[in-house]
């Protein structure tokens, strides 16, 4: 059985995030899939490509560092685009009360985490865990936590929102809304 993987798209100056999120992955037995361009030699996007094809799931931290660079956002709406054709689930996972406003443009799951809060850390684990007793299914993943299936009111893209505490931004528009309790 090969061991399932998630793809883990990031900014590498977004470094601590990524230890952080790692940290997770390593006490599930899933392997993230952290790629930087700069470090490929050949055919960057075809490895990429095959990568997320071979994830259970697409994560994209979003960091501060995503706005940082054309480059890192364009490699970003390509492994976003590589989730939408592959029909992955897309989570963007985002600081709480960071308010980076990055639009993405596919996005199925939303969670804002506070780094290092070990709920936020548990219910993370719990998510990637159902990935892995479900790797690569094209069926949604029943075991998978999903706490609201939310509308955004300005833009009407459809998504499940964990964790949100507050208002927050949406990821597709990036317009405030209202917190979901």
């Amino acid at each position: 059985m090969i061991q399932p993987q998630i793809f883990v798209s990031h900014s590498q100056k977004d470094a601590e995030i990524r230890m952080h999120f790692n940290e997770i992955l390593s006490q599930t037995g899933v392997i993230p899939k952290c790629m930087e361009f700069e470090k490929m030699n050949y055919l960057a996007w075809k490895v990429i490509r095959e990568a997320i094809h071979d994830s259970a799931a697409v994560f994209l931290l979003l960091g501060a560092n995503v706005r940082g660079s054309i480059f890192t956002q364009n490699w970003i709406a390509f492994e976003v685009g590589a989730a939408c054709a592959y029909n992955k689930d897309m989570w963007v996972l985002e600081q709480n009360g960071s308010n980076i406003g990055f639009a993405i443009p596919y996005v199925t799951d939303y969670l804002q985490y506070t780094m290092f809060d070990s709920n936020h850390f548990q219910y993370v684990k719990k998510v990637i865990e159902a990935y892995r007793e479900n790797n690569n299914s094209l069926i949604k993943v029943k075991a998978i936590p999903r706490d609201t299936q939310f509308a955004c009111p300005h833009c009407h893209n459809i998504y499940w929102v964990h964790q949100i505490i507050g208002s927050f931004s949406c990821p597709y528009c990036c317009k405030s809304n209202l917190g979901i309790m």
